[in-house]
């Protein structure tokens, strides 16, 4: 009952750090598209607890935040803020980007094990054209196919993005 507690508490603040978040269309006014698949692992060697899903943005109205929270229920006060590489490629115009964080929360006393990574991909442009190859779903099925052949960068406590 307290870990459920704690949990909506969460969601609250974070839901208040987006409200109170510059909007992502005033901040990359040329972006009209992103979309980022996401893995979190457990942090085993074999990854073998590992969920995958794909986050389309809504950009007209979504905060420059990017805050996800850890889905291990038993990590204290952890998350993966993407909120400082995913802002700085999309101002650099990239197209698509990926990186890994590790979990910022606590888990039995010690860091808590999962790691976050991420590929985006970002379609730009003025008026009605954008610049990105496929559709956020086909890029999906693509990144599925060839998930994670070489890990997208080193593994620290601030999440990192490289160019692709």
């Amino acid at each position: 009952m307290r870990r459920n507690r704690e949990a909506v508490i969460r969601a609250a603040e974070r839901r208040s750090r987006e409200d109170a978040a510059a909007r992502l269309r005033d901040e990359v006014p040329e972006l009209r598209s992103l979309s980022l698949q996401i893995e979190e692992r457990d942090g085993s060697d074999d990854g073998a607890e590992r969920e995958c899903y794909v986050r389309l943005v809504v950009v007209e109205r979504a905060p420059a935040l990017f805050e996800l929270g850890c889905r291990d229920r038993r990590c204290q006060g952890g998350g993966y803020d993407l909120s400082a590489p995913v802002i700085a490629a999309l101002r650099r115009r990239q197209v698509r980007f990926d990186g890994r964080c590790s979990c910022r929360g606590r888990r039995d006393g010690r860091p808590c094990a999962h790691e976050l990574r991420y590929v985006a991909v970002a379609g730009y442009g003025t008026g009605g054209v954008v610049v990105a190859i496929g559709t956020p779903r086909a890029r999906a099925r693509r990144g599925a196919r060839q998930r994670w052949s070489s890990p997208p960068g080193p593994v620290g406590n601030a999440p990192e993005a490289s160019a692709s």
